[in-house]
């Protein structure tokens, strides 16, 4: 609060309830993508693979996002809301127990393509369209741009958070028994556990239209697009 004791909104006034779970699960999956891409490449030396196949894989996690976010592009119109969250938190669940339980270089190159993991630390998964479709229908017009920016804001100091964080796991393996791998596969398993808590903030979703407003694809702006 302010000094004449009003209080301060960190959404725009227009917002609805939906904006703030949707800008919830932003910062809820932020945290995630922010403490995994700083443990990656560590994990998977563990795991006893060179620099070569980390980079692969590593690529394969960027080129996965981008064949999703591209599917979601062509069939995201025919699609609810409920429908494409679902299926994102259902890859970012498998993503999280794939990492943390599967050693399996192949198996891992396939969870890496399919999966949601994120190595760069920003949102880049299928996530962040459907949710940036979802959010102009949540504020009033005049607003909108507020809205897009607090969840960007979201998203990055969340992330930053979840890298600050990433030192645990290595911690906790020097001052117990357990080993650094079993310490950073535990994370993975958060990871699991942040795509249950984003699907049961979804569910609670108010507006269920499709992804896109029209139920066709782009017509003369998709040149542009």
């Amino acid at each position: 609060m302010d000094r004449a004791g009003r209080r301060y909104r960190f959404l725009p006034r227009s917002a609805t309830p939906d904006a703030r779970r949707i800008v919830t699960t932003r910062g809820v999956r932020a945290f995630g993508d922010g403490i995994v891409a700083v443990i990656l490449p560590t994990y998977l030396a563990l795991l006893g693979y060179s620099a070569g196949r980390i980079g692969l894989l590593v690529t394969l996690t960027l080129l996965g996002s981008a064949a999703m976010t591209l599917g979601l592009g062509l069939v995201g119109h025919r699609l609810t809301s409920r429908t494409t969250f679902r299926i994102a938190c259902g890859l970012m669940v498998g993503t999280g127990i794939g990492f943390a339980l599967v050693h399996n270089y192949t198996a891992l190159l396939v969870v890496a393509f399919a999966g949601t993991l994120n190595p760069t630390g920003g949102d880049v998964s299928v996530f962040l369209p459907a949710e940036q479709s979802l959010l102009p229908r949540l504020v009033d017009d005049r607003e909108r741009t507020s809205l897009f920016a607090r969840y960007a804001l979201t998203g990055s100091l969340v992330a930053a958070a979840g890298a600050a964080l990433a030192g645990i796991p290595e911690a906790v393996a020097r001052s117990t028994s357990i080993t650094a791998r079993d310490a950073y596969a535990v994370v993975f398993a958060v990871y699991a556990g942040l795509g249950v808590v984003s699907w049961l903030i979804y569910r609670s979703l108010r507006v269920d239209g499709v992804t896109a407003d029209r139920r066709s694809p782009l017509g003369h702006s998709r040149a542009v697009v």
